[in-house]
Formats: structure tokens, C-alpha cells, sequence
């Protein structure tokens, strides 16, 4: 991993063979570690694993990457995962980069799965559901997502926010500009502003460049395995795992505020 940071290529083929390491960890180490090296010459290896993975956490690492390198993924292998609220957000994100080959009938289905999490218990997923929702350009989500402005959750109205702008569907202005007048999260209240001025290039749901690293002093005695959520500025909501010394790794993100929350 520290060979990835330094931007040495020549951990590729180590990084590579990690993906079938037997330990779930070490295959999410290694997706992380392509990711930010910008492997593209491992995409094909990426995409096999992620067509095989049922560990959750290595999912999501593997997830990540694909989304850096911008990997494909059948769509037919995501639905255990679209099944599951811990790699739900990531699943449908997948899913939202169904290729235009893909057959009318199965991009219906993935935007009624997205449409159906956007009223699941678990926050994450409906956070994912509306940026998915978004990246589809779906339009005629719009009256979905401004029932999420009420949510109760900051990271989830910071979605639906994000994602109407993303839309720009004129019909939802006049509930982006009631929700702004009572809105208390200057982050929030920020994405409402840019659905509001079709004048300004809308945010873009999707971005990247950036690399995300945090060490948590953990205390004694406390699990191996550290679970991290991290809200980002473009509305991702995003759960990843801690090193062994406590490092926490993300690649491709956008510039700004991120939050970090232990998962305790």
C-alpha cells in the first residue's frame, strides 16, 4: 500500500495476485492500492473479481476501484449485492453505469431497485439510491427524490440535493426553494442553491482526483477490523475498513470537506 501512495508501479503485479489472496482484507487492500496507483491495465482483473466477490467489505473496495478506473460490470451479478444494505450504495452504483448495450428491460429493472432503496431503513442506502438515481439520469425520479429533502438524515438530504441539481427538472425548483428556507445544513443548503440557478452549471454527482488519508489511534484491546464511514462533499456516503496501523485510504474524490465517523 505504501509502494501505491508512492505511486510505484511496480507493485502492480503484487497488488494484481492480492485480489485472490484468501483473506477478504488483503483483497481489499489490493483494490485500494490499484485504485490509486490509476491501474487501467487492471481493470480486466478488477471487473473478474468483482463478478466473484461475496465478501461485503472487499465488495466495496473493489467497487471503489472499478469506479476510479471506470470499470463495466455485468449487471446480472449485482443482485446479492443490490440485496445487502452493507454493499447496497456501492451495488447500485455499479448498476448505474449499465452500458447502452444492455437491454431496455434491464435498465428499467436497476432504476426500480434504485427507486425501491430510496424508502430502505438503513440511511447509507438511500444516500446511494439517489446518486445512483442521478448518474442514470433519470429525470423521471424527480418527485422520489425531493420526498428525501425531509429525511432526517443531513448526508441523505445532501444526496437528494445533490442529485435534483444533477437532474435539473424544473418542476422540482419550487420544492428546492421551500426546503432552502428552512434548511439548517450549510451543506445542504448549498446544493439546494445549485438546483435553484439553472444559470450554474449543476454539481457533478460523480468526481474525482483527489485521495483521502486519516489514521485512527485506536485503543487497546479494541477489534482488528475498524469499520469507517465517510461522508464526502459530493454527497457519497462511502464505508471502508482501516488498515492494520489505523490508516484509512480512499482514492479518486472530490475536493472538499469530508466527515470520518468510526463505526463503533
Amino acid at each position: 500500500m505504501i509502494a501505491a501512495l508512492a505511486g510505484d508501479t511496480s507493485a502492480l503485479p503484487r497488488l494484481e495476485r492480492a485480489l485472490s489472496a484468501p483473506a477478504p482484507r488483503d483483497r481489499a487492500h489490493a483494490a485500494v492500492g490499484l485504485a490509486l496507483l490509476g491501474a487501467e491495465a487492471s481493470r480486466g482483473s478488477i471487473e473478474r473479481r468483482l463478478a466473484v466477490e461475496e465478501d461485503p467489505r472487499a465488495f466495496r473496495a473493489l467497487a471503489l476501484a472499478a469506479r476510479s478506473l471506470g470499470v463495466g460490470v455485468d449487471a446480472s451479478r449485482l443482485e446479492t449485492r443490490l440485496a445487502d444494505p452493507e454493499t447496497a450504495p456501492e451495488a447500485l452504483a455499479l448498476a448505474a453505469r449499465v452500458s447502452d448495450e444492455s437491454s431496455d428491460r434491464t435498465r428499467r429493472r436497476l432504476r426500480r431497485r434504485a427507486r425501491r432503496a430510496l424508502r430502505a431503513d438503513d440511511p447509507r442506502v438511500r444516500a446511494g439510491a439517489a446518486l445512483a438515481l442521478a448518474e442514470a439520469r433519470d429525470r423521471t425520479a424527480w418527485r422520489a427524490l425531493v420526498a428525501l429533502l425531509e429525511d432526517e438524515h443531513d448526508a441523505v438530504r445532501l444526496a437528494a440535493a445533490r442529485s435534483l441539481a444533477s437532474l435539473d427538472v424544473e418542476d422540482a425548483r419550487e420544492a428546492l426553494a421551500a426546503r432552502e428556507r428552512i434548511e439548517r445544513d450549510p451543506e445542504v443548503r448549498t446544493a439546494l442553491r445549485a438546483g435553484l440557478d439553472p444559470a450554474r452549471p449543476p454539481p457533478a454527482v460523480l468526481t474525482g482526483g483527489e485521495a483521502l488519508y486519516v489514521r485512527i489511534a485506536a485503543a487497546p484491546g479494541v477489534r482488528d477490523v475498524i469499520d469507517v464511514d465517510v461522508l464526502l462533499p459530493d454527497g457519497r456516503w462511502l464505508r471502508t475498513s482501516a488498515l492494520e496501523g489505523g490508516e484509512v485510504l480512499l482514492p479518486d474524490l472530490p475536493a472538499g470537506e469530508a466527515d470520518v465517523h468510526v463505526r463503533l
